[in-house]
Protein backbone atom coordinates (compact mmCIF):
# COMPACT_ATOMS: atom_id res chain seq x y z
CA UNK A 1 0.00 0.00 0.00
CA UNK A 2 0.94 3.50 -0.43
CA UNK A 3 -0.22 6.61 1.36
CA UNK A 4 0.64 9.97 -1.38
CA UNK A 5 0.01 13.21 -0.89
CA UNK A 6 0.21 16.34 -2.88
CA UNK A 7 -1.75 19.80 -3.45
CA UNK A 8 -3.90 19.04 -0.54
CA UNK A 9 -5.01 15.35 -2.15
CA UNK A 10 -4.23 12.13 -0.14
CA UNK A 11 -4.63 8.52 -1.88
CA UNK A 12 -3.86 5.21 -0.94
CA UNK A 13 -3.35 2.63 -3.14
CA UNK A 14 -1.77 -0.75 -4.10
CA UNK A 15 2.10 -0.55 -6.37
CA UNK A 16 4.28 -2.85 -7.57
CA UNK A 17 7.66 -2.73 -7.68
CA UNK A 18 8.85 -1.92 -11.52
CA UNK A 19 12.14 -2.23 -12.69
CA UNK A 20 12.15 -0.78 -15.97
CA UNK A 21 15.03 0.99 -16.72
CA UNK A 22 17.37 -1.16 -14.75
CA UNK A 23 20.25 -2.66 -16.68
CA UNK A 24 19.49 -6.17 -15.36
CA UNK A 25 15.35 -5.79 -15.55
CA UNK A 26 15.41 -8.16 -18.37
CA UNK A 27 17.25 -11.25 -19.27
CA UNK A 28 16.56 -13.34 -22.86
CA UNK A 29 16.56 -16.78 -20.09
CA UNK A 30 14.47 -15.15 -17.95
CA UNK A 31 17.38 -14.51 -15.33
CA UNK A 32 16.74 -10.89 -14.63
CA UNK A 33 15.34 -9.12 -11.70
CA UNK A 34 11.89 -8.67 -13.19
CA UNK A 35 10.19 -11.14 -14.72
CA UNK A 36 10.15 -11.36 -18.56
CA UNK A 37 6.85 -11.48 -18.76
CA UNK A 38 6.36 -8.02 -17.64
CA UNK A 39 8.17 -6.57 -20.56
CA UNK A 40 5.93 -8.10 -22.85
CA UNK A 41 5.92 -11.00 -25.05
CA UNK A 42 7.14 -11.90 -28.87
CA UNK A 43 4.96 -9.75 -30.94
CA UNK A 44 4.06 -7.48 -27.74
CA UNK A 45 6.94 -5.84 -26.25
CA UNK A 46 6.71 -2.55 -24.08
CA UNK A 47 9.48 -3.13 -21.41
CA UNK A 48 12.37 -3.00 -23.78
CA UNK A 49 13.65 -1.42 -26.59
CA UNK A 50 12.82 -3.41 -30.10
CA UNK A 51 14.34 -3.33 -33.47
CA UNK A 52 12.43 -5.00 -35.80
CA UNK A 53 9.86 -6.62 -33.36
CA UNK A 54 13.02 -8.51 -31.32
CA UNK A 55 14.19 -6.88 -28.27
CA UNK A 56 17.42 -5.22 -28.32
CA UNK A 57 20.08 -6.90 -26.34
CA UNK A 58 23.17 -4.46 -24.81
CA UNK A 59 26.27 -4.77 -26.00
CA UNK A 60 29.81 -4.44 -24.42
CA UNK A 61 29.59 -0.96 -24.48
CA UNK A 62 26.22 -1.23 -21.91
CA UNK A 63 26.56 -2.15 -18.10
CA UNK A 64 24.53 -5.73 -18.01
CA UNK A 65 25.88 -7.03 -22.00
CA UNK A 66 23.39 -10.55 -22.74
CA UNK A 67 20.52 -8.34 -20.79
CA UNK A 68 17.97 -6.32 -23.21
CA UNK A 69 17.68 -2.83 -23.02
CA UNK A 70 14.90 -1.90 -20.74
CA UNK A 71 13.52 1.72 -21.43
CA UNK A 72 11.79 4.56 -19.63
CA UNK A 73 9.42 7.13 -20.85
CA UNK A 74 11.91 9.73 -19.36
CA UNK A 75 15.88 9.41 -20.23
CA UNK A 76 18.86 10.51 -19.01
CA UNK A 77 21.73 10.95 -20.82
CA UNK A 78 22.79 12.15 -24.09
CA UNK A 79 23.55 8.29 -24.97
CA UNK A 80 22.39 7.02 -28.17
CA UNK A 81 18.76 5.67 -27.77
CA UNK A 82 20.00 2.02 -28.61
CA UNK A 83 21.59 2.50 -25.43
CA UNK A 84 20.85 1.30 -21.76
CA UNK A 85 22.31 4.15 -20.48
CA UNK A 86 20.21 6.37 -22.41
CA UNK A 87 17.38 5.44 -19.71
CA UNK A 88 16.52 5.99 -16.19
CA UNK A 89 18.44 3.64 -14.28
CA UNK A 90 15.54 2.15 -11.41
CA UNK A 91 18.67 0.46 -9.84
CA UNK A 92 20.25 4.05 -8.90
CA UNK A 93 17.12 6.09 -9.02
CA UNK A 94 13.74 5.28 -7.13
CA UNK A 95 10.25 5.99 -9.16
CA UNK A 96 7.01 5.54 -9.01
CA UNK A 97 5.32 4.25 -11.97
CA UNK A 98 1.37 4.90 -11.43
CA UNK A 99 -1.51 3.06 -13.79
CA UNK A 100 -3.32 4.84 -16.63
CA UNK A 101 -6.74 3.73 -14.24
CA UNK A 102 -4.88 5.11 -11.15
CA UNK A 103 -6.45 8.21 -9.45
CA UNK A 104 -3.06 9.22 -8.67
CA UNK A 105 -2.32 12.17 -11.18
CA UNK A 106 1.16 13.37 -12.01
CA UNK A 107 2.95 14.56 -14.62
CA UNK A 108 6.39 12.68 -16.53
CA UNK A 109 9.44 13.72 -13.88
CA UNK A 110 7.06 15.80 -10.98
CA UNK A 111 8.02 14.97 -7.88
CA UNK A 112 5.46 13.27 -5.19
CA UNK A 113 6.11 12.25 -1.77
CA UNK A 114 5.06 8.67 -0.91
CA UNK A 115 5.62 6.35 2.05
CA UNK A 116 4.52 2.70 2.76
CA UNK A 117 2.69 1.22 4.47
CA UNK A 118 3.18 -1.59 4.87
CA UNK A 119 6.55 -2.75 6.92
CA UNK A 120 9.53 -4.09 4.29
CA UNK A 121 9.21 -7.41 5.97
CA UNK A 122 6.20 -7.75 4.94
CA UNK A 123 7.47 -8.02 0.89
CA UNK A 124 8.91 -11.25 -0.03
CA UNK A 125 12.72 -10.66 -0.75
CA UNK A 126 14.08 -11.40 -4.31
CA UNK A 127 12.60 -10.13 -7.75
CA UNK A 128 9.91 -8.01 -8.87
CA UNK A 129 6.57 -9.44 -8.53
CA UNK A 130 5.12 -10.33 -11.35
CA UNK A 131 2.10 -8.45 -12.59
CA UNK A 132 0.04 -11.66 -13.28
CA UNK A 133 2.08 -14.06 -11.79
CA UNK A 134 3.00 -15.45 -7.62
CA UNK A 135 6.67 -14.23 -6.65
CA UNK A 136 9.44 -16.50 -7.56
Amino acid sequence: MLFCESHDTRRTGKLDTDTDGAARSYHPGDTGIDYLANAGSPGNWYGVLTSGGSPVVQDSNDPAPGYYVSTTAMYASKARSTSQCHYVDAERLSYLVLPGSSSFRSNAGEARFARALVHASDSAPGRARAHTHTPR
